[in-house]
């Protein structure tokens, strides 16, 4: 059988609930894949790590991180930063017996850059960029940061996670 790892910053607090990544973790699942989705669990909910699986073959670990939302900058660059080791040692703990055909990621691929590259070479497996938004353009349009700023450099990083995936998704299995 397939094993897919999916990798997200949204919170997954419930497979069932309406959305893009959950949708998308449910309908892979329901065709038979082994479905493991990472996710935060940031620290101010104030519970751990754990892994749940509310379906045969849907997996969930929330990750205990630091907090990424509703924050200042400061904290959230810190915990931004993290995220990857966070992420690593779970997946070592939780996962590590299991091989993973496919990784799947979803923008921003900078939080991810260095896990999912670790992990595509560890496990020889396609990866999958979920593009929602390109950062740092999205910020330059929106005008939060100017064209060749400091945090536009940030593109070259962007730049390699999207050449890393084989495809990038735009929507998938429809249905």
């Amino acid at each position: 059988m397939t094993n897919i790892l999916f990798l997200t910053l949204s919170s997954f607090d419930s497979v069932y609930q309406r959305g893009i990544y959950t949708d998308l973790a449910r309908s892979i699942a329901k065709r038979g894949c082994n479905v493991f989705v990472v996710a935060p669990r940031q620290r101010r909910v104030g519970l751990p790590t754990e892994l749940a699986s509310p379906d045969d073959n849907l997996h969930v670990l929330h990750v205990r991180t630091g907090n990424i939302t509703k924050v200042g900058l400061i904290e959230k660059g810190m915990s931004t930063l993290a995220i990857q080791k966070e992420y690593r040692r779970a997946i070592e703990k939780h996962f590590g017996g299991i091989r993973f055909h496919m990784i799947i990621y979803s923008t921003p691929p900078i939080t991810f850059e260095k896990l999912v590259e670790k992990l595509k070479e560890k496990h020889q497996a396609k990866t999958y960029l979920i593009l929602k938004d390109i950062f740092p353009q999205n910020a330059v349009d929106l005008g939060i940061i100017r064209y060749n700023s400091m945090l536009w450099q940030y593109r070259t990083c962007s730049n390699s996670m999207s050449s890393q995936g084989i495809a990038i998704l735009y929507s998938i299995w429809q249905g």
